[in-house]
């Protein structure tokens, strides 16, 4: 999929997690840029960047920097934005446009701050979120294993995708719209993993599981963020 045949569609969550923290940056790496052609990101498990980390030198794919150095749970809290407010602080175009501010707007600090369109641009924004798993969850955040901040970030026009390296719960996996795994023996490099789509309404049942250079040629992403053979 182009990019200009993204911006057109609604935008999705994508979850990819696994054993191998390489592959799996590569892999959401890939699909967002199918999609998108560029991305905000920042990794929720460690001060960034690291100039010597290989998921950092993935990400910079979708852009040289993070967009936050760390992430703290002051940027997750819930937004006092009251939406009585809303009217006082924009006039939108119409109700389209309403939607997407009044949603933009009720998103806690760190969703905003990577969602934020560019003046010269209107078509949805990608954001990528690594190591979700190590996010903070103290009350009173919204947490992406809640479904309301996913309907929101699509009214917002905001594509999410993110990564983590544990099993995610229930919770987490239910309130994304597409999860892949990846899996990689031991020993191996992580090119030669397996990829599992674990739930995606766009694949095929005979792609369920398949080896990861497989699914790359599958899915139609950039081949220069594979290893050569």
């Amino acid at each position: 999929m182009s990019a200009a045949a993204a911006s057109s569609a609604f935008p999705r969550s994508t979850l990819v997690h696994g054993n191998d923290e390489t592959g799996v940056s590569a892999l959401a790496t890939g699909i967002a840029l199918r999609g998108y052609g560029r991305f905000r990101w920042v990794d929720c498990a460690r001060p960034a960047p690291v100039e010597d980390h290989p998921s950092h030198w993935i990400f910079a794919r979708g852009a040289e920097l993070p967009e936050l150095e760390q992430v703290d749970g002051s940027a997750l809290v819930t937004s006092s934005w009251a939406p009585t407010s809303f009217r006082e602080l924009v006039a939108p175009s119409g109700p389209d446009e309403e939607r997407r501010l009044a949603s933009f707007l009720s998103l806690p600090p760190l969703y905003q701050r990577l969602g934020a369109r560019e003046l010269d641009r209107d078509d949805p924004v990608a954001i990528l979120l690594a190591n979700v798993d190590a996010l903070p969850s103290a009350e009173g955040g919204l947490r992406l294993d809640d479904r309301v901040l996913h309907e929101r970030l699509h009214l917002a026009g905001i594509a999410v995708f993110a990564t983590a390296r544990e099993e995610p719960s229930r919770g987490l996996a239910a309130a994304f719209d597409r999860v892949y795994a990846v899996e990689v023996p031991a020993g191996s490099t992580w090119s030669h993993g397996l990829v599992e789509a674990e739930k995606d309404a766009g694949a095929s049942a005979s792609w369920k599981s398949m080896p990861l250079r497989d699914a790359w040629r599958t899915l139609e992403l950039d081949p220069t963020l594979l290893p050569p053979l």
